[in-house]
């Protein structure tokens, strides 16, 4: 029979996931530090923009009726709080992923750094709307 451990102590946990096998792969790499760009930039480019558009701004634009929400600057700080959510959610399911289905956390960390970048793009066309 199998004794089990219940002294759970913090550093261990840290430390398994600093020497997980997922860091050593290129590609997940690759695409969390596009993730992580991607949102870092979307930050700075709300950061500067947002102060130069009025207290209320396009939240969302549609092709056939224009412009049809619209909301307080504060509200469009919920994209890329949404996209660093998403980020941390992928990642999560990918780190626990990664040894039993690597193909899936490569789809995982590459579907949260697309999806990053196309946050940004939205980002970027609202505020110059």
């Amino acid at each position: 029979m199998r004794k089990i451990n219940f002294n759970f102590k913090i550093g261990d946990s840290w430390r398994r996931l600093r020497y997980h096998a997922m860091w050593r792969d290129t590609l997940a790499v690759w695409g969390l530090a596009v993730a992580l760009v991607g949102n870092a930039v979307f930050w700075i480019v709300a950061a500067f923009k947002i102060g130069q558009v009025g207290d209320i701004i396009p939240l969302h634009y549609n092709v056939y009726f224009g412009v049809d929400k619209i909301g307080a600057r504060a509200e469009f700080l919920q994209i890329p709080e949404m996209g660093l959510l998403i980020l941390a959610l992928n990642l999560f399911l990918a780190l626990n992923v990664y040894k039993h289905e690597r193909l899936s956390a490569y789809f995982l960390i590459l579907t949260a750094a697309l999806m990053q970048v196309f946050l940004l793009i939205a980002g970027v066309l609202i505020i110059n709307l």
